[in-house]
């Protein structure tokens, strides 16, 4: 739900509808205050709000005001840039009573036509700054318009917004949609400057969707403006890019080639108005697509004093087509961004209705049966026209409405120093992307939003924001002259095939119900009630099982297909068919299907990974492992902490959850693949649960406590592998008899031998031949091929190896455990570690598992009607004064359709996992010296590749004749000449 592609996942706090009658304003929440940050999994930061909305005013159009917490004293200012007609204009406002953020339609365009848009405020929830509101809206074809406006009353959190249009009630069916961004999707931490500096995003997640980024911004310039540069990969040279803006700075609007060519829009900067910052959000589409040029878009602007302000759309691209890892915003001038800006970044897999990636080129997309049952639908376009020309104009059809006359647009373009507005009265065009003429790899687009897409009682609202890459920028408003919903789409060109490498995807924004819902290979199923039930676990594999009811019997699953549980369009399950049970009665074709679903993670256990690395963090072994072998399965990176440096490691064939399992044991981490295939590594306290465990939220069975340690230890014995001396000196004495010298330790590498201060050559025990003595690895007799003169010194050099046997105590434990229970209060461990061949790294495992495992702890477990629990989380527990708790595991049941509950286990001390951990170690044992990560100098990996290749033999043949002369008429016999 969003102004531009991609924006993140949002959670709906609030719907409100407009009944018989209309009303003269909307205030969110209806009742209370807007929770703010704490009250949301992973906090919030950003309030979202969704209009689709109607003035009673028999005009064309109204404005679209909008107040905070109540205020109406003169605290409201705004900049706005907006094409109505044949008109452009841009206005700025200061000291109003309200923010005329919008516009929407009036009656007199049509009964039934409504407009809005979408409002998006930065950093709602902080109290540091002015709170600045960004707004792309449309008024039906009448008019389109992007602005930013500034409240500047003394900075205070956001917990109430109010609408109202400018005259005129909001018309009877106005929808208005309260949400907050949903941090769950963050792709970086979020970085708040509490002192001037800069805030690169690293390590960017690969897979299918979009990066979102968002910014409450001020440059760090002693000046009142600055210019804001973008950088990918590093790369800051203007020539790398090329960009097309539309701008609208108090009375003036103006659009312009970016200049310099990486430049977005412009900066507030430290001598504007204090507490003001700008809002910022951009979108690089298919930014791991890695095929073309990544195509950028950008709205933002800020209001700085009653003198400077600017809003600002930007179409822009990267003229490389690698994969997007890094990104960055910076100001123009300076170097640093002022002390309390942020930014944020969010990876966004998409809620798909369905996804086309074009493989050759065609001249028309269809979506068909698109579902009913979302309140909103958004196409995402990146794509590019066979048309011999720059650029081409992007249709869009309901319903096979191919009618231009039941289609009306307003645009506003930038396309290099010009400005243009217009309206068409008969147009399906809603975007403009790149033609055949522009330069290789350049596509663009951007997206199209159908708001109420599926209510039979308005025209719809089609509004979007996008551009043809570098050549044409613009926002355009439209409308369907029809009531119904829109069942089908046809996407095409105005003049060209759609070329391949287009890719497009129609996704579903807010559900239109609370049903818990069930999707194989994003097919939605019929789902038997109280079937479904939901188990994830720390360490473990998360199960999912559900029964599919398929009345016509035709249906057929398999092993592997993906599967997602949803409600209200948020993930509460996701993976892959591990197995489907069949079930058919006589005399009907309805057949049962019970499927058994295994969580994401399954993807890590099948494939098997040949590494090596040497000195590296645990966390640039992960991104790298990622980058080679998680990304291509779809998995994305989140959280990654640093973790512990390892010296030197092979990971030779092991799959990748043993890997990570190792991995994490030796850091004293915790890693997990969760139901949106993210991947994060990080200690077990990183994630906070959303709320605090009281008697208020437990319910149904009373809760029960139980202490337990079922691996406790104190003291830890690690046999590990084969260690290695320090050099190694012995000497002999030759008595011309004796051939085998036998050395201290076993022999690690190549040992130098001299005789008499003669060096001599060292073989292979039976491989190598003619050489003057032979070893073997872990061999401690050198063999001499003749015996060494008697009395001469046989001086042997070289590196030993021995078994290693380490222990660690805790002394502490030991005492509190005597204590208790009289006499030496020992617990003891050992375990089996045949890869470790370092002393540092054997006492480092020792000393993770003491961590891990000395101590006793409670497990509380209880059952719930709360959502946002999940394993990993740290909660901190009110009931019993338990303290702060590891949530171990959940188990979700549908108790009936749409209520699920919860029941979950928390724990202090080792979280154990389930007994699939224990059976999944049990099984890998014996895989321990094939199947291992090997941290030590001796391993060697063999990866064979197999290649193909066409070959160009060519010889050159130069043939002798030799033939023999043959009688004839003229030719006879002579003594040197016979017949053949």
């Amino acid at each position: 739900m969003g102004m531009i592609p991609g924006l993140p996942p949002v959670v709906v706090l609030e719907t409100q509808t407009v009944g018989s009658g209309g009303s003269a304003s909307i205030t969110l929440p209806a009742s209370g205050t807007i929770q703010g940050m704490a009250n949301f999994p992973g906090g919030s930061y950003h309030i979202l709000i969704k209009v689709n909305a109607q003035s009673e005013d028999a005009v064309v159009e109204r404005n679209l005001e909008l107040r905070l917490n109540g205020d109406t004293a003169g605290n409201y200012n705004d900049q706005l840039l907006k094409g109505s007609g044949a008109a452009k204009s841009a206005v700025r406002a200061s000291g109003q009573t309200a923010a005329t953020i919008g516009v929407i339609p009036g009656t007199s365009v049509h009964a039934d036509a409504f407009g809005g848009g979408s409002f998006l405020i930065p950093a709602a929830f902080l109290t540091d700054d002015h709170k600045t509101i960004l707004a792309l809206t449309g008024a039906a074809e009448n008019s389109v318009q992007c602005s930013v406006a500034r409240w500047n009353k003394t900075p205070e959190a956001i917990d109430s917004v109010t609408l109202f249009a400018s005259a005129g009630d909001l018309a009877e069916g106005t929808v208005i949609k309260l949400c907050v961004v949903d941090e769950y999707y963050k792709a970086a931490p979020e970085q708040i400057l509490a002192a001037d500096g800069t805030m690169p995003i690293e390590g960017l997640p690969q897979g299918r969707g979009d990066i979102i980024l968002i910014g409450s911004l001020r440059s760090a310039r002693v000046s009142v403006t600055d210019g804001l540069n973008l950088i990918l990969n590093d790369d800051a040279t203007a020539g790398s890019y090329a960009g097309q803006n539309l701008t609208g700075s108090g009375a003036s609007a103006a659009a312009s080639t970016a200049s310099p060519a990486n430049s977005l829009s412009g900066l507030i900067a430290d001598s504007a108005d204090a507490n003001a910052f700008g809002a910022h959000l951009v979108t690089i589409q298919q930014h791991s697509l890695g095929d073309n040029d990544p195509h950028v878009l950008h709205l933002g602007g800020y209001h700085g004093s009653s003198s400077v302000s600017t809003v600002a759309v930007v179409s822009t691209r990267r003229n490389n087509v690698e994969n997007i890892t890094k990104v960055e915003l910076v100001p123009q001038v300076v170097t640093n961004f002022l002390a309390g800006s942020g930014m944020w970044a969010y990876f966004v897999p998409k809620r798909l209705l369905k996804r086309v990636t074009l493989t050759a080129s065609a001249p028309s997309v269809p979506f068909a049966d698109i579902s009913q049952k979302y309140r909103d639908t958004r196409l995402n376009v990146y794509g590019r026209s066979a048309v011999a020309a720059a650029t081409d104009d992007f249709m869009v059809e309901h319903n096979g409405d191919a009618v231009a006359a039941n289609y009306d647009v307003q645009e506003l373009t930038g396309d290099g120093a010009v400005v243009a507005a217009a309206v068409d009265p008969a147009s399906q065009k809603l975007l403009t992307i790149p033609g055949n003429t522009a330069g290789a790899n350049i596509f663009g687009g951007g997206s199209i939003l159908f708001s109420e897409y599926a209510k039979s009682d308005r025209h719809k609202h089609r509004l979007s924001i996008g551009g043809a890459a570098d050549d044409i920028v613009g926002i355009r408003s439209g409308r369907h002259e029809s009531n119904d919903p829109i069942t089908s789409l046809t996407v095409y060109a105005a003049s060209g095939d759609l070329m391949a490498g287009s890719v497009f995807e129609l996704e579903g924004i807010g559900r239109v119900d609370d049903d818990i819902w069930a999707e194989i290979d994003g097919v939605e199923i019929q789902k038997e009630k109280g079937s479904l039930s939901i188990r994830t676990a720390i360490e473990s594999r998360d199960t999912c099982d559900f029964t599919v009811v398929d009345q016509a019997g035709t249906a057929t699953y398999s092993k592997g297909q993906p599967v997602e549980v949803l409600q209200n369009c948020e993930v509460m399950f996701g993976g892959i068919i591990d197995s489907v049970t069949r079930t058919k009665f006589e005399k009907s074709t309805t057949v049962f299907h019970a499927v058994r679903a295994t969580g994401w993670a399954a993807l890590m256990d099948k494939r098997l990974a040949a590494e090596s690395y040497t000195g590296d963090t645990a966390e640039a072994i992960v991104r790298d492992l990622a980058t080679k072998y998680l990304n291509p399965e779809g998995i994305w990176l989140g959280n990654i902490e640093t973790g512990p440096t390892i010296a030197e490691m092979v990971v030779n064939y092991a799959s990748l959850s043993r890997v990570m399992d190792v991995l994490a044991e030796r850091a004293g981490f915790v890693w997990n693949v969760d139901e949106i295939k993210r991947f994060t590594f990080q200690p077990p306290a990183t994630t906070l649960a959303p709320n605090t465990i009281d008697t208020d939220m437990i319910t149904r069975l009373t809760p029960t406590v139980t202490e337990r340690a079922p691996e406790y230890r104190n003291r830890q014995y690690i046999r590990a592998g084969r260690g290695v001396t320090s050099p190694q000196t012995e000497t002999f004495t030759g008595d011309g008899d004796t051939v085998a010298f036998p050395v201290g330790y076993p022999i690690f590498q190549v040992p130098t031998v001299t005789v008499a201060a003669a060096g001599q050559s060292v073989g292979i025990k039976g491989l190598e031949t003619a050489k003057d003595c032979y070893w073997s690895k872990s061999d401690p007799i050198v063999v001499f091929d003749t015996a060494p003169a008697g009395a001469a010194a046989v001086v042997i050099e070289y590196v030993g190896e021995y078994n290693l046997l380490l222990v660690a105590d805790e002394p502490g434990k030991i005492t509190a455990r005597a204590a208790i229970e009289g006499g030496t209060g020992i617990w003891e461990k050992i375990d089996d570690e045949p890869a470790i061949t370092d002393v540092d790294a054997a006492r480092d495992s020792a000393i993770a598992k003491l961590d891990k495992f000395a101590v006793i702890g409670d497990s509380l477990s209880f059952d719930t009607v709360e959502a946002g629990f999940a394993p990993g989380q740290f909660a901190t527990v009110s009931w019993l004064s338990l303290g702060d708790m590891l949530i171990e595991s959940v188990e979700i049941n549908e108790i009936a359709a749409g209520v699920p509950t919860y029941h979950i286990t928390a724990l202090t001390g080792p979280a154990m996992g389930d007994w699939t951990r224990f059976f999944r170690h049990l099984d890998s044992q014996k895989d321990e010296v094939l199947e291992r990560l090997t941290i030590g100098r001796d391993e060697l990996v063999i990866i064979v590749v197999r290649e193909g290749d066409d070959w160009d033999w060519t010889e050159t043949v130069t043939e002798d004749v030799f033939a023999c002369a043959v009688p004839a008429v003229t030719l006879f016999p002579l003594g040197t000449l016979f017949p053949c």
